[in-house]
Formats: structure tokens, C-alpha cells, sequence
């Protein structure tokens, strides 16, 4: 039997000095923790979109995700880390998400609170027994979540084998359908996302043969 990949907790920043600071402190929380095994901890450096991390959302490895604030300070990123999570948060609605500040009671998270399981103090990671608290608390909502997916994916299963052999009740059928969006979200969400990237390339080529097609105009004036 192939050995089972470790689940990851991505922790994405958009500076290099802080991804590695923070990698450390959480690593020494997750290595005081018994119970850690199986699970690790990996660096993503920002991405320009939010649309641009739907891949995490389609790996299976994923167990977590743990998303700095302050995305938009540099880089290039055109949102913040509780935009991010509000936007992982419509296409998965159970993966663990937690959003890491220097501002934990600033009033501009009030808004996107919903969206996260937690937001951690960068300062509540200097001290072992606090790493060690936020860590573990990540993990159990790991396991929670690792459970409902478990029989999410179980329910989807006994349900699709029953509609080969019978008609489902409405109820069931609207309940598969459900799964079945849920499990697909991530997939359809980064579809869409490429279907809508040629018409915006068909867009862009047109203005640049009507630029093209002026600039021929005005030469030809000039000429006259």
C-alpha cells in the first residue's frame, strides 16, 4: 500500500523575511505537539489574484490554510488576507482557515471574521506554550474537518451507488447534488477562470488592432 502524503498547512505571505520568521515559530509549535504527525507546514509567496490559489484548494494535501493580512502591501497583490479567505471561504466552505496580524482587534476584520476559523496574533507565536496552544488548536480543527469531508465523501459515494440501482427520493437527490457541487467547487471555480481568460485575451487583441488600425489612419494622413 503507497504510503499516505503528508497534509499541509499553507502559510502564504508576500515577504520572504517574514514567511521565514513565522515557518520557524510554527514549526516549533507543530514539533511540541505529539500528536503532529503527518502534517507539515509550506511557504507560498503571495500571488498577484486570488483566483491564483484555487489550486491549493484542489490538492488533496491541503489541510489548512494560514494567510498573513497584509497581503497587499507589495508585490503586486490586489487583496488583503480576509479578502483572500472570503474568497477561499465561497468555493470550500469547511477548510480550515486562519488569518496571522499585527492587528488582531483592528475594527477592519469585523467584517470578514465569518470567514476564518481564527485570527492569530504574530506576537502570540514568541512563547513556547502559546505556539503550542495555537498549533494544537489547528490541528483538532484539522481533524474536525478531515472528518466531515471523510463522510461528506462517504454519504456521496452510498448515495451515487443507490441511484445506479434505484430512483433517489427528492430529497436524496437534492442532497447528492449538493455533495456533488461541493466536492466539484474548486475545479469549477478554476474552470471558469480559464474559460474567461480568452475572452479577455479576444478583448485585449481587438483593442490593439483598433490601436494598430488608428495609427495606420494617421500615417496615412501624415503621407497625404
Amino acid at each position: 500500500m503507497p504510503e499516505q502524503e503528508d497534509k499541509v498547512i499553507w502559510f502564504i505571505d508576500n515577504d520572504k523575511s517574514q514567511l521565514d520568521r513565522y515557518h520557524r515559530q510554527l514549526e516549533r509549535g507543530l514539533d511540541a505537539v505529539i500528536e503532529h504527525d503527518g502534517v507539515t507546514i509550506v511557504d507560498v509567496f503571495a500571488k498577484p489574484h486570488k483566483e491564483d490559489y484555487l489550486e491549493l484548494l484542489e490538492d488533496a494535501r491541503t489541510a489548512a490554510i494560514l494567510i498573513d493580512q497584509k497581503l497587499e502591501d507589495k508585490g503586486g497583490v490586489d487583496h488583503t488576507g480576509i479578502e483572500l479567505a472570503q474568497y477561499l471561504r465561497t468555493v470550500d466552505e469547511i477548510i480550515p482557515i486562519y488569518i496571522l496580524t499585527n492587528y488582531p482587534s483592528m475594527d477592519e476584520y469585523s467584517e470578514g471574521e465569518w470567514s476564518v476559523e481564527d485570527i492569530i496574533s504574530k506576537s502570540s507565536l514568541s512563547t513556547n506554550e502559546k505556539r503550542k496552544a495555537i498549533i494544537s488548536r489547528i490541528l483538532r480543527r484539522i481533524n474536525v474537518h478531515q472528518k466531515i469531508y471523510g463522510e461528506r465523501e462517504t454519504r456521496f459515494r452510498d448515495l451515487l451507488k443507490k441511484s445506479f440501482k434505484e430512483e433517489l427520493s427528492s430529497e436524496e437527490q437534492e442532497e447528492l447534488d449538493r455533495l456533488e457541487f461541493s466536492r466539484a467547487a474548486s475545479t469549477l471555480a478554476h474552470e471558469h477562470l480559464q474559460e474567461t481568460k480568452p475572452d479577455r485575451m479576444d478583448e485585449i487583441l481587438q483593442q490593439l488592432q483598433e490601436l494598430k488600425a488608428m495609427v495606420q489612419t494617421l500615417n496615412d494622413e501624415d503621407e497625404d
